[in-house]
């Protein structure tokens, strides 16, 4: 039987160093509460420069995937952690059980994400998109960068608008109470996590 491993990725502005940042928090949750294995995937990267290190660290994510041969891998990511996996996954050809993106700053279309095709060849088991259309810090960021780098550069707003043009094995989970980062606060971390897990068990 293969093992269960979850590997969590942050967005931007994130200190690796913070030992009580949402992935470590997350690892401990899973390592406490599970029999699965846990990992993180932590990183920094400003909010206008991202595309500078976006590449590197996706090839970084994608050696950390690399690290768990015939495991049951599930990704799961925050804001531009989403981004980072879904270039990581297209990186690699490792069986991949479940993505969770949590307020997604990714491309929303699954035609352009890079998702569709790798679902389409079965190297993904399924997409569980956490969404919240209170979500302003995606609604005014992704907007916005999108404008300033003419379309090219900016941020995704999978996040707050949910996904379009999804294949089958793309699921949402609304809940338009929770801003950017609130799915991590200690009144919804119990919540979220055992969201992400009651879903990767269904994978």
């Amino acid at each position: 039987m293969h093992r269960d491993v979850f590997i969590f990725a942050n967005g931007i502005l994130t200190n690796p160093g913070n030992a009580r940042a949402w992935t470590d928090r997350a690892v401990q949750w899973f390592h406490n509460r599970t029999d699965a294995a846990a990992d993180k995937f932590e990183y920094y990267s400003p909010a206008l420069l991202r595309w500078v290190f976006q590449r590197k660290n996706a090839v970084a994510l994608a050696e950390t995937i690399a690290e768990y041969p015939g495991a049951r891998l599930h990704l799961v990511g925050h804001s531009n952690g989403c981004d980072l996996i879904a270039r990581a996954v297209r990186m690699t050809s490792a069986p991949i059980a479940s993505l969770h993106l949590i307020s997604a700053a990714l491309e929303r279309d699954f035609g352009k994400n890079g998702l569709g095709e790798r679902l389409a060849r079965g190297q993904i088991g399924n997409v569980f998109c956490l969404c919240s259309r209170g979500d302003k810090v995606l609604t005014y960021l992704a907007r916005a960068s999108r404008v300033a780098t003419l379309g090219l550069l900016g941020y995704g707003d999978l996040g707050c608008r949910g996904p379009e043009n999804a294949p089958h094995h793309v699921w949402t989970t609304w809940c338009n109470t929770l801003g950017h980062g609130d799915w991590f606060e200690p009144a919804h971390f119990d919540r979220t996590m055992e969201t992400i897990l009651t879903q990767a068990l269904h994978t």
